[in-house]
């Protein structure tokens, strides 16, 4: 019996882009992801302020009330190696790889995290491994350079409806993978978009 008879659900973590009356989101592409299918794929959204809201709801994610979604999806600033979940002037607002891996060590078996943030994947293959090893997801994909909203939203968009059709297993995420690659290896290339999957 699937675990996935509505979609595969994406949980969705943001923080504030730029300031707080601005009112850029990617929760419309959510939605817009959420009717466009042919089967309904369910989201659950959430604002991110302070490192403690981070934490909190990354712990939310690996219960298994949330096993539907198995998509973990983080919207912020970044950095290689890491992410901003507040003001960048606090010292606790920055997230490194490892902190992320130490709050999901070994909680997401059959789950795939996508970083949508500038730059955080501009590490070593080795840390990125090693991130991967600690916490058991199947694959973790972002981005190695700053990119422009609009053209890395569309990139989202198609890699987050292409995991519909493959199993969170080691070979299902490196069919996402290949799959990604023949249709839109332009936008892969343009935004340096990389997919690591995780060895064993």
């Amino acid at each position: 019996m699937s675990y996935y008879p509505k979609g595969k659900g994406i949980f969705c973590l943001e923080g504030d882009w730029w300031g707080i009356r601005d009112t850029t989101t990617v929760e419309t592409m959510l939605q817009f992801i959420q009717k466009s299918g042919r089967v309904p794929i369910p989201y659950i959204h959430r604002d991110i302020g302070t490192f403690f809201e981070f934490r909190y709801y990354m712990w939310k994610w690996t219960q298994q009330a949330q096993k539907d979604h198995p998509i973990l999806y983080l919207a912020f600033h970044g950095i290689p190696g890491g992410v901003y979940v507040g003001d960048k002037r606090k010292s606790d607002s920055l997230v490194s790889l490892e902190t992320m891996g130490e709050l999901l060590k070994g909680k997401c078996r059959r789950r795939i995290i996508v970083i949508g943030s500038c730059e955080t994947l501009a590490v070593s293959p080795a840390r990125i491994h090693k991130f991967l090893k600690t916490t058991r997801a199947a694959a973790v994909c972002g981005y190695r350079k700053e990119v422009e909203w609009v053209t890395s939203a569309a990139l989202e968009i198609i890699l987050l409806s292409t995991m519909q059709q493959n199993e969170f297993t080691i070979a299902g995420a490196k069919s996402i993978k290949n799959r990604m690659k023949k249709m839109v290896p332009s936008l892969i290339s343009e935004l340096q978009f990389s997919m690591i999957v995780r060895k064993d």
